[in-house]
């Protein structure tokens, strides 16, 4: 597939932001970071493997404030996940996850 085949496919535009983001897994809590942010999803890089196909909770962190931080909160599926091709255990791998709910909502 061409890149801009894949562009058309995509209904709305994606944001390039780099956030912290807090993934909850069962009772598990993982950081990662966004690479890219939509109405209907997130591209998350981190130092694990999401399970493709699980469903998900985030906190993305918008802004630190003085007293508290701000945090968007959203209910996603695993997409696709992307191995790193790097051979170190250090290397970040993305995920795309598209919201169930809609960020803060």
């Amino acid at each position: 597939m061409l890149p801009s085949d894949q562009a058309e496919r995509r209904r709305d535009k994606r944001y390039p932001v780099r956030l912290p983001v807090t993934v909850k897994l069962a009772t598990t809590e993982m950081s990662a970071q966004s690479e890219n942010l939509s109405l209907r999803g997130i591209l998350l890089s981190s130092n694990f493997l999401i399970p493709e196909g699980f469903t998900v909770e985030l906190e993305i962190g918008v802004a630190r404030l003085p007293e508290h931080d701000l945090l968007l909160t959203a209910r996603g599926k695993v997409l696709r996940l992307q191995f790193s091709r790097q051979g170190s255990s250090r290397s970040r791998s993305p995920a795309t996850i598209a919201f169930a709910s809609r960020p803060g909502g």
